[in-house]
């Protein structure tokens, strides 16, 4: 920059000191998020006599280069004052009072909003580990079933799934048009199945699933699935969960 005019002055960069507030989290213009605040560097020709103070106390230079000052970081509101010019700058905590909403659920006993996930209130869901060609659960109460919904892009021996009952078979998701040679029934959990003394619900979801639990087994047992397990107590089991079946099967007719 030449003291005289000089068409090519214009393309000097100018002297003026300019303050800049680098990096840290954001929350509004001039707010930053307690514990992530911005680094304080110039740009300009400070010279040797240039003075920078954070309220009201001599801020020097950090090995990065960035002003600092005791408690410069702290929450509040702060000053920076530098060649008779101040900026203001401000660092406060996070309001997280925002409220919860069950925007995604798959299924699986949680639900996703945002970036939090949260249980179901008044529910209890069961763990099971089930073959990917076993995705149709029954549990011991008549109507308890429950169709797992494969992903097809993940391929493994076995599935983890979650439950919202104790699981006690897993059958093949169609079992009436199962391959009888390789499809098997997969006992979970020894349960005693409830009384079949009960009325159908006139609850029409209670009903179908009611209806699926039997069509199930009742197909299941047509189409004489043997047992993964094949020891007697099993086998037992099995054929008082038919037993139950059929007489609720009777009672729909």
């Amino acid at each position: 920059m030449r003291e005289e005019r000089d068409i090519l002055n214009v393309l000097c960069p100018a002297h003026e000191i300019e303050p800049h507030f680098v990096g840290g989290i954001r929350l509004e213009r001039i707010t930053w998020l307690v514990g992530f605040p911005p680094r304080i560097r110039f740009t300009g020709e400070l010279g040797d006599n240039f003075r920078i103070m954070i309220d009201g106390k001599p801020a020097l230079p950090a090995i990065d280069g960035a002003f600092e000052a005791p408690g410069w970081d702290a929450e509040g509101e702060h000053r920076l004052w530098f060649a008779d010019r101040a900026e203001t700058y401000a660092l406060r905590t996070m309001d997280e009072g925002w409220e919860r909403w069950n925007a995604h659920n798959f299924g699986t006993g949680a639900m996703i909003c945002g970036a939090g996930i949260h249980r179901i209130d008044g529910t209890h869901w069961h763990q099971a580990r089930i073959p990917p060609t076993h995705l149709l659960l029954i549990g011991a109460r008549p109507g308890d079933i429950f169709r797992y919904q494969a992903r097809h892009d993940v391929h493994s021996e076995t599935i983890l799934v979650l439950v919202p009952f104790a699981p006690v078979w897993a059958l093949p998701i169609d079992p009436i048009h199962a391959d009888k040679r390789t499809a098997r029934l997969v006992l979970l959990g020894s349960r005693e199945p409830a009384s079949a003394a009960k009325r159908v619900s006139r609850d029409r979801n209670a009903d179908r699933a009611l209806r699926e639990w039997v069509a199930a087994i009742n197909g299941a047992g047509c189409k004489q699935l043997a047992l993964a397990d094949a020891s007697e107590d099993a086998k037992a089991l099995w054929r008082r969960y038919r037993a139950v079946a059929k007489r609720l099967w009777k009672r729909m007719r």
